[in-house]
């Protein structure tokens, strides 16, 4: 990640980590422990890019609100500049179609992305790659990817199973487990 600005957002479930840069935001992640921001002056193109961040999040959070409407929760965009593989891209292109408070599986990805490429067919496990490196957390929406039968595979490391079923929870997700 080459971000050159950093700022923290609490979300429900933790703190996260954005970074940005002039072209738009190059990172978010959940905070690990030791993990701090480096105060600077952030220039007002970057801020603007954090402030836009920040702004999604509040509406990601509010979704999950009980008595409200999902269809009426308009997410702000917000401007990525990544760097990332051609098949990266178009991983995380289809898991950012996923809508909130849905899940699907690897192979239903797999499927999805082969279709996408002009490909018969794509495995899960490189599916499950391009998602492990997913720099953005929640703006795209690996957490919405599970294994056969409702499992919830891989996330963010071993500990990553609580906190991917604390975001599928807030969405409203019944897996059947």
């Amino acid at each position: 990640m080459n971000s050159a600005y950093s700022t923290t957002y609490e979300l429900f479930c933790g703190k996260l980590l954005l970074h940005a840069d002039e072209q738009g935001i190059t990172g978010i992640s959940f905070v690990k422990e030791g993990e701090r921001q480096l105060p600077k002056h952030i220039p007002t193109l970057v801020e603007e890019h954090l402030q836009a961040a920040k702004a999604w999040l509040d509406a990601y959070q509010d979704q999950g609100k009980p008595g409200s409407i999902e269809s009426k929760v308009t997410m702000p965009e917000v401007k990525l500049h990544i760097a990332a593989s051609s098949f990266q891209r178009a991983v995380w292109a289809e898991a950012m179609k996923i809508p909130f408070g849905e899940t699907i599986t690897y192979s239903q990805m797999a499927k999805r992305v082969a279709q996408r490429l002009g490909k018969e067919q794509m495995s899960a496990q490189a599916i499950g790659g391009a998602l492990k490196r997913n720099p953005v957390v929640l703006i795209i929406p690996c957490h919405r990817i599970v294994g056969a039968n409702g499992r919830l595979g891989g996330y963010m490391g071993t500990t990553g199973t609580m906190l991917k079923r604390l975001l599928l929870d807030h969405e409203g997700v019944e897996l059947g487990i």
